[in-house]
């Protein structure tokens, strides 16, 4: 189900994107479910790990059909020797509802907040036009946004676990083939949120549905582009993204797009910044503790906003806004 779903939002993305000439290149998805400690992956040799098919390799599966896809190589990394690399063979045809992926279901972490962090190094798809991807599973619903890598745009693609034919998708970044860049995804389960870092700034914050735990890592790409992912790193989550109760603190944009309130009845509010789709901070407010603040927006352009206010007692929230 999770691969139907899958090619069918690509399928139609494309559709959506025809206009602007966007390759549908990278997708990561990243799915959740039972973590005690640490993992930390770099595939080097210290750790288990041959050059050749990673199948079979330190509890690595790939289906049969295309277990020639993903080895561990020499050819790149961002640190050390070697890394997990997904290479193009065009022997090996791509169809119907099935992905190429490279699975591994036995790392434990426990339970508790998580963080993923890795580094990726994506590659010019070979063929012109062609519809790339690459994707990192956390589980196989809709359980969670996927932060997907298009063309040099890096874009969120939200889909409703109650109907997963429905969903949306917003630009929120920027990125470059060819080049290592780094990844991040802070999950805190208790308030059902997931923040998207890419090279360190902040892309994107939602909500997650009916995640609790980690139980696998997988990959899938669609045999387009070459890709390496090196350095991946699994651990409890030191930082959260605190689940502010709707009741005691409110946002609310004016009609005329010119002005945004933030108001708590009991938390005194220490800072507000607000982040453009690129992940770059364009405003940082100071609250001076107060319980309510006024930011003026009438000068920012048309789009989306990430808005992240601090409070005196160190708790956070992170919410999206629309400027149209």
């Amino acid at each position: 189900m999770f691969l139907i779903q899958l090619i069918q939002i690509m399928i139609n993305l494309r559709k959506l994107m025809k206009k602007t000439t966007l390759i549908f290149t990278a997708i990561i998805f990243w799915s959740i479910l039972s973590l005690q400690a640490q993992n930390t992956l770099s595939f080097e040799s210290s750790e288990g790990y041959n050059l050749g098919e990673v199948h079979g390799q330190q509890g690595w599966e790939a289906e049969n059909a295309f277990t020639s896809l993903f080895v561990i190589s020499d050819e790149r990394s961002s640190d050390g020797v070697y890394a997990l690399r997904g290479q193009v063979d065009a022997a090996v045809s791509v169809g119907g509802n099935e992905l190429p992926g490279i699975i591994n279901n036995t790392l434990a972490i426990g339970s508790g907040n998580l963080s993923i962090s890795l580094d990726l190094y994506l590659e010019t798809p070979n063929q012109t036009g062609a519809m790339d991807l690459f994707a990192s599973a956390i589980d196989d619903s809709s359980a969670s946004p996927r932060l997907a890598f298009v063309n040099g745009f890096i874009v969120v693609i939200d889909i409703d676990p109650q109907n997963p034919t429905d969903y949306d998708f917003d630009q929120v970044g920027l990125f470059q083939y060819n080049t290592w860049l780094s990844y991040r995804a802070e999950y805190d389960f208790t308030a059902g949120q997931v923040a998207y870092y890419v090279n360190d700034e902040l892309l994107y914050t939602g909500a997650i549905n009916n995640l609790s735990q980690f139980n696998k890592l997988c990959f899938f790409f669609l045999n387009q582009g070459d890709f390496y992912v090196d350095n991946v790193s699994l651990e409890k989550s030191s930082l959260s993204i605190e689940n502010i109760n709707t009741q005691d603190f409110t946002y609310h944009l004016s009609n005329s797009n010119a002005v945004l309130t933030l108001s708590s009845n009991n938390r005194q509010i220490t800072s507000v910044e607000i982040f453009n789709i690129l992940g770059q901070e364009v405003k940082h407010s100071r609250g001076n503790n107060s319980k309510q603040v006024l930011v003026d927006m009438a000068s920012y352009k048309e789009g989306v906003y990430i808005v992240r206010t601090s409070f005196a007692s160190g708790e956070q929230s992170s919410f999206k806004i629309l400027k149209d």
